[in-house]
C-alpha cells in the first residue's frame, strides 16, 4: 500500500490516490506562487474564495452541519440530509445620487444584496449579513420562498421571519 503524495491517504496506486489529487499537484507544481488553499498560502484568506470558505465553515459550525469542501454541485453544507448554500454580503451604502454625494442631508442605512444564480437548487440558503466583517443578521431561508435571481435585505425586511440569530 502506498501513500498519496498530495493528501497522504493510503492508496493502491503508485503516486496519487485520485485524478483530483493529480490535477491539484500538477497545478501547484506549475504555479508555485499561487494563492491556493492547498498551498497553505496565507494570502488565500484575502481572496473572494477564501472569504466565502471562512463563512461556509462558520455556517457549518452554527448549524452543526457537514461542510462539503469545494463542492462543485452547488451546495456548501449537508444539514441532516438537507442541502444548504451559504451566502455572505457586506452592508452596501449608496455613495452618489445623480453624481453628487448622497448622505449629506440623509442618514444612509444600507442594505445587503444576495445573488442566487446556482444551476442546482439547494433546499435552504443561509444568508449572513455582515457589518464590519462581523455577522449582524443570519437568515435560513427555504428555497421556495426566494425569487430566482436574488434578494435585497434591509434593516426591516420581509425575510426577517427567517432569522436564526
Amino acid at each position: 500500500m502506498n501513500t498519496c503524495l498530495f493528501c497522504n491517504k493510503p492508496t493502491p496506486r503508485p503516486r496519487y490516490c485520485s485524478t483530483i489529487c493529480i490535477k491539484r499537484a500538477w497545478y501547484l507544481r506549475n504555479n508555485p506562487n499561487v494563492k491556493s488553499y492547498f498551498a497553505k498560502n496565507p494570502d488565500f484568506w484575502k481572496t473572494e474564495t477564501g472569504i466565502g470558505l471562512k463563512w461556509e465553515k462558520y455556517g457549518a459550525k452554527l448549524l452543526k452541519a457537514k461542510h462539503l469542501l469545494f463542492n462543485n454541485r452547488g451546495s456548501d453544507l449537508d444539514w441532516n440530509g438537507k442541502m444548504v448554500d451559504v451566502k455572505s454580503a457586506k452592508l452596501y451604502k449608496r455613495k452618489l445620487k445623480r453624481g453628487k454625494p448622497y448622505g449629506l442631508k440623509h442618514k444612509v442605512l444600507g442594505t445587503w444584496v444576495f445573488h442566487f444564480e446556482n444551476k442546482t437548487n439547494p433546499d435552504f440558503f443561509l444568508c449572513i449579513c455582515l457589518i464590519e466583517n462581523k455577522p449582524f443578521k443570519i437568515l435560513l431561508i427555504p428555497n421556495n420562498n426566494l425569487p430566482r435571481k436574488g434578494i435585497t435585505v434591509g434593516w426591516k425586511s420581509y425575510y426577517n421571519k427567517f432569522l436564526i440569530s
